[in-house]
């Protein structure tokens, strides 16, 4: 049998999944004050950052950053797994039979999963991951609504108002004005119809989501340009680069679909799709604004292709694309760098 090696880098940062061994159970959200309690008394004997956490019913996901050339995670983990158990009735609905003969209480699985974070792009798709978890198990509709978990205390930088507050005030910044996972602050002068914005990476658990999205917002465009509007067509599309494709949020409830692939100088939105409950509030335009100017930052220029007879044309116009090709169904329009028209 392989034995099971885990990576281990100084000063790290760490992804983590742990579960409970009855799956299915409410023990962790039951406990929650308990457990967070435990992790606490954790930090203030081997000190480490939290970045993101959410308890959920049967497991829990955190992200941390360890101290600069300490990387036991796994102590600081089976110390609070165990002040956990110790803290809990000897007899109760945690027993499992087989390993209580072996002396152990039974709580946790005796594995947990680790994956060692790397750069920007991957530590914002985890803690999207982590703070988006409760909606994709269907236990909120919006992250917000959970109260188990740092998404607030994300979302307005205030770490120390967090439920896992450290005295370590490290935190991993994100370039605001150019990295659409991290939402901006509203001004004094923003309309009370822009809606604050994120993006979370698409996973599989979406696609019933981005099939009515695209049904919704793509089946008269097609139609009218004949083009094929059958499921499977639909499926297809969506799936088509799929690892670009990021979920737009707007206050916290799915509001539509975000698809660009950034490749050396030539990138592309290859779809944006926003929900008919969100339209009229400026939101592709948000969207293609900040891909924009990132774009000039970097001297790439963008394509994208529009349905003919999509009104969508006329904002691509107004943000500086132009046509290059015009083809039977759609037309191909590109954005050079420097092309953004003056703000008004």
């Amino acid at each position: 049998m392989t034995a099971y090696r885990r990576l281990y880098l100084p000063g790290g940062t760490y992804f983590f999944t742990v579960a409970v061994h009855e799956r299915g159970s409410r023990h962790l959200v039951q406990r929650a004050e308990l457990l967070k309690t435990c992790v606490r008394a954790e930090q203030r004997l081997a000190p480490f950052s939290i970045l993101a956490a959410v308890i959920m019913p049967d497991h829990l996901h955190m992200v941390w950053r360890l101290p600069e050339g300490d990387s036991d995670y796994p102590n600081r983990w089976r110390r609070i797994k165990t002040r956990f158990s110790r803290a809990l009735p000897r007899l109760g609905p945690f027993a499992a039979a087989g390993r209580a003969g072996r002396g152990e209480r039974g709580i946790w699985q005796r594995r947990y999963w680790e994956h060692a974070v790397r750069g920007e792009e991957e530590l914002a798709a985890c803690i999207n991951y982590v703070h988006f978890n409760p909606v994709k198990h269907g236990y909120a509709d919006r992250p917000e609504d959970w109260p188990h978990s740092t998404y607030r205390a994300w979302q307005d930088r205030q770490w120390r108002c967090s439920p896992f507050a450290t005295s370590t005030r490290r935190f991993y910044k994100l370039d605001q004005r150019t990295d659409p996972t991290v939402r901006r602050p509203s001004t004094g002068n923003a309309s009370m119809t822009s809606p604050a914005l994120t993006l979370r990476p698409a996973t599989e658990d979406d696609l019933p989501f981005l099939l009515a999205l695209r049904k919704a917002t793509m089946t008269e465009h097609l139609r009218r340009a004949g083009a094929r509007d059958d499921d499977e067509h639909h499926l297809a599309r969506i799936r088509h680069r799929f690892e670009d494709a990021h979920i737009v949020w707007a206050d916290g409830r799915p509001a539509g679909l975000f698809k660009a692939s950034r490749e050396a100088a030539d990138w592309r939105v290859v779809q944006i799709q926003i929900a008919p409950a969100f339209q009229g509030q400026g939101l592709g335009r948000r969207l293609l604004s900040e891909l924009l100017e990132q774009a000039d930052a970097r001297g790439a220029s963008v394509t994208l292709s529009v349905l003919q007879g999509n009104p969508a044309r006329r904002l691509y116009e107004s943000l500086g694309f132009t046509p290059v090709e015009e083809k039977e169904q759609e037309t191909e329009m590109r954005y050079r760098p420097g092309m953004a028209p003056p703000a008004a």
